[in-house]
């Protein structure tokens, strides 16, 4: 309870002597007007005059310091009315007895008979009369305007002065030290989201077009504020932009403030047309859904009544210049979520003029619990949009004219961390009391109880804003690593394809360009081909495929690369004994070997000039008889999720591919996928290969399945004909041939391992081949045995070289066609994806790995190889 001032005879008196001057009788005039049809206000002048010294202090406490003698004029004013009344009601009864005087006949008339004289002093009288009655409206609308500037009474929970209540933080307490410092403006205009200059030529400073992807979120967040808020019951409506400027008044929206700043835009309207009202342009929403109960009493059970809409808002804030104006942060016309609510006054605040508490130090009022329920809505919005932000009291110097109390959410913009510790305010609540109600003349009925009707209580809040929270995601889902933003996972479902990331379409767009432009010449190269050499391809399903390759000077890669032909013809035979015997025979000379390479499904010829006999030398190479489509078991990352076990790893979208493990087997469309099942909360390690820098490395991953988003990985793969491994895309920094697949110690340890052990195969084939002989028993040193194991895995490189600098690469020369049997698949096999959506991730470390390093893939694991030396 609010105590009441008292006021002695003295302060009257100095009152009095104060304002004497400034409320002479020429000095009050009307200095407003308001419309007929407008609500007319209930002003608590009792009140006001009983506590002139309360509102004083709370003027000053709010920075309305040219308002804070207000409640001493009205004290002033009220007793200089009494005044008038009082001769007023001395006239009055003096023109009765006139009146009845000369009702009688001339010879009873009293004073002496004089009839004449009794007729003037009428007429005096009723002059008189009427110049105090003019005077005693001037001073009551004097006295409404005065009390009309007042601002409402703080609550006793605000802080007084300029410094905030910090009461809480959503998403975490502690603010993100892993920042880029990278603007929305900047991030807006990399990726064709904002538009400035455009707006600047069509209508100055502070105003912005949204596009594209910005546009499309707009809307998503205008409809999902809509869903939080619908679930708790609330109803939806829109209104109208332009209201009543006497509307717009009453809700503490002046044309100018208290510091006679621009509030409001007016509309400029013919005189015809103006019927001597005016309209503006609504600030936000509360405005006219305050506006549509005025002049209402609505029923005890219609309370409380709530409503949500979206609107267009305008905001004139002349002078406003400096950091806060860069971008979408303080714009003039935007896009607001509001909510508004009718409630009912708290039980010892149920008569008019009575005066007011405001708080209620009983059980929590229905205005409480609305206020409570506005900043849990606030609160769910922005913990599922994964935005850091802190709850604020906030003091009475940051209090509208028609807020008792108010409480901001600020949310943490990277760009702002050298200002406002980086928070910038997003949201709001304020509770107005009666303050709005008394001016719209909006009250309610009670059923039961001594009081029939009172003044209800709004209360009003923003949902969203949607520049400012536009701004914020931009910011604070903005990866440098893939320039891209991530969208947060409750918004998904009102963008077009559920988008996860703005900015990765047009790259998957332009990866499956290049896909589908791979098939295209593909398709051509065979169109052109002879029939009977498509046909003798087709038939050629296995080869030896290239396990390690220690001889720089073959153009041979590991892993990729099969055997398939020697001299011009097929190589049928899985038995290596035989190919060995053909290359020895062929000694001191060069032979052409026919190469299948996996990357872009092409065939080449390779020519190698064998060494003498006498020599001692070798060919360097370990390999074994495989089908071809070893490598299709692969599987192309395509979205990578920040902070996600995927990218903590170092996985890379869209360029990575991951072709095998030493932990288990991949084969077949499920075979990852049961792989992870089996490590989750357990490092797995895979083998990747990199397109784009056409490297292969060893990665360890920990699936999880709390990482804070859907999968276990944080990825999106493709899987099949559409994602198979292309052709690369340059020559790689080191020349084809090189040791890529090491053992810990760097040196080859060697192990057999007998033939029947099928499932041992690092690699397994998609379909089962048929097992191929053992290998020699006596095998001699010119091929390398394929099948060995290592006692430790490879680590992963130490140093990486990143991406090729320098000298710019030839394009890798391939001279055949690829083969036919592998083109079925790309009809046959239709595209695969299993999409990992991930929820709105907290700050957690993120990976800092560079580009993959040149080096590194998968080792031959215990297989059934045929090996064979010579």
């Amino acid at each position: 309870m609010n105590p009441s001032s008292f006021v002695c005879f003295a302060c009257r008196q100095s009152a009095r002597a104060l304002h004497k001057q400034s409320y002479s009788h020429g000095a009050i005039k009307r200095s407003y007007t308001r419309p007929t049809f407008a609500p007319q206000p209930t002003l608590d002048l009792k009140h006001i005059r009983q506590n002139p010294g309360l509102y004083e202090q709370n003027c000053n406490d709010r920075n309305y310091a040219p308002y804070a003698q207000n409640g001493w004029k009205v004290l002033e004013l009220h007793e200089r009315l009494v005044l008038q009344q009082r001769q007023a009601v001395e006239l009055r009864q003096r023109n009765n007895i006139l009146a009845r005087g000369l009702k009688k006949p001339a010879t009873e008339v009293d004073d002496g008979g004089d009839r004449a004289g009794l007729l003037q002093e009428a007429r005096s009288l009723k002059g008189k009369l009427a110049e105090i009655e003019q005077r005693e409206k001037l001073v009551q609308e004097e006295m409404e305007r005065l009390a009309l500037e007042l601002p409402n009474l703080s609550s006793l929970h605000t802080p007084v002065g300029e410094e905030p209540t910090v009461l809480g933080y959503i998403n975490g307490d502690v603010v993100p030290t892993d920042s880029h410092g990278k603007s929305h403006v900047d991030i807006g205009g990399e990726l064709d989201l904002l538009n400035f200059e455009a707006s600047a030529t069509t209508s100055g400073w502070g105003w912005y077009f949204l596009k594209n992807e910005a546009a499309l979120l707009e809307q998503a967040l205008i409809q999902y504020a809509l869903s939080v808020a619908l679930k708790r019951g609330w109803w939806v409506m829109t209104p109208p932009s332009l209201v009543y400027s006497h509307i717009a008044s009453a809700c503490g929206f002046m044309p100018r403030d208290q510091h006679g700043e621009t509030q409001v835009y007016g509309i400029g309207q013919e005189a015809h047309a103006a019927n001597g009202v005016s309209l503006v342009l609504a600030g936000t929403a509360e405005i006219p859904f305050a506006g549509s109960q005025a002049n209402k009493t609505l029923a005890e059970t219609d309370l409380p009544l709530k409503v949500i809409g979206p609107s267009r808002c305008y905001r004139a804030e002349a002078g406003a210049r400096g950091v806060d104006t860069k971008g979408l942060y303080r714009v003039h016309e935007f896009t607001k979520v509001e909510m508004f609510a009718w409630t009912a006054p708290p039980a010892s605040l149920t008569s008019e003029n009575e005066g007011f508490d405001t708080d209620d130090d009983q059980q929590q009022t229905q205005t409480e619990e609305i206020f409570d329920e506005m900043i849990a809505i606030q609160t769910e919005i922005l913990t599922s949009l994964g935005l850091h932000a802190r709850v604020l009291e906030m003091p009475t110097t940051d209090l509208g004219a028609s807020a008792t109390r108010k409480i901001d959410i600020e949310a943490w913009f990277p760009s702002r961390a050298s200002i406002d510790d980086g928070y910038g305010e997003v949201t709001s609540a304020s509770v107005c009391t009666d303050y709005q109600a008394r001016r719209l003349n909006t009250k309610v009925k009670f059923e039961r109880g001594d009081v029939k009707s009172a003044f209800v209580h709004t209360v009003n809040g923003t949902a969203l804003a949607v520049p400012r929270i536009l701004a914020c995601l931009l910011e604070n889902g903005w990866d440098e690593r893939t320039d891209t933003v991530e969208v947060p996972r409750c918004l998904r479902k009102w963008m077009p394809g559920e988008l996860e990331r703005i900015g990765a379409s047009r790259r998957r767009a332009q990866a499956m360009a290049n896909l589908f432009g791979t098939l295209n010449r593909l398709i051509s190269r065979l169109d052109s081909e002879p029939q009977a050499q498509q046909h003798s391809r087709s038939t050629t399903g296995y080869g030896f495929q290239i396990l390690r390759n220690h001889n720089s000077g073959l153009g041979l890669e590991p892993w990729f690369d099969f055997i398939i032909g020697l001299n011009g013809h097929n190589i049928e035979s899985p038995d290596q004994n035989l190919f060995t015997t053909e290359i020895q025979n062929c000694a001191g000379s060069t032979i052409s070997l026919g190469v299948y390479g996996a990357k872009g499904q092409q065939i080449r010829e390779v020519y190698v000039a064998i060494p003498t006999r006498d020599s001692g030398a070798g060919l360097g190479l370990a390999l074994q008889w495989a089908p071809l489509n070893l490598t299709d078991d692969v599987w192309h990352i395509l979205d990578v999720m920040p902070n996600s076990p995927a990218d903590l790893a170092g996985l890379l979208p869209y360029g990575d591919y991951v072709i095998g493990s030493p932990d288990g087997d991949l084969r077949g469309d499920t075979g990852l996928g049961y792989l992870i099942e089996q490590y989750v909360d357990k490092p797995l390690r895979l083998y990747v290969y990199n397109h784009e820098y056409d490297v292969s490395r060893l990665l360890t991953i920990t699936p999880s399945k709390n990482w804070g988003g859907d999968g276990a990985l944080g990825c999106v793969l493709g899987y099949g004909a559409l994602h198979r491994i292309p052709a690369p895309l340059t020559e790689p920094a080191q020349a084809p041939g090189e040791t890529l697949f090491e053992s810990a110690t760097g040196q080859d340890q060697q192990t057999y391992h007998p033939a029947s052990t099928p499932d041992s195969a690092s690699h397994p084939s998609s379909q089962q081949a048929p097992p191929p002989p053992a290998p020699p028993s006596n095998p001699a040193d010119f091929l390398i045995p394929a099948d060995m194991t290592f006692a430790n895995p490879p680590p992963a490189p130490s140093a990486s070289p990143g991406p090729p600098q320098g000298r710019a690469k030839k394009a890798r020369a391939h001279h055949a066609v690829a083969p036919a049997a592998g083109l079925d698949d790309y009809f046959a096999e239709g595209e695969k994806a299993s999409r990992e959506q991930d929820n709105a991730p907290t700050p957690k470390p993120t990976s800092g790995l560079p580009p993959p390093p040149k080096g590194g893939g998968p080792p031959k694991a215990a297989s059934p190889v045929q090996a064979a030396e010579s």
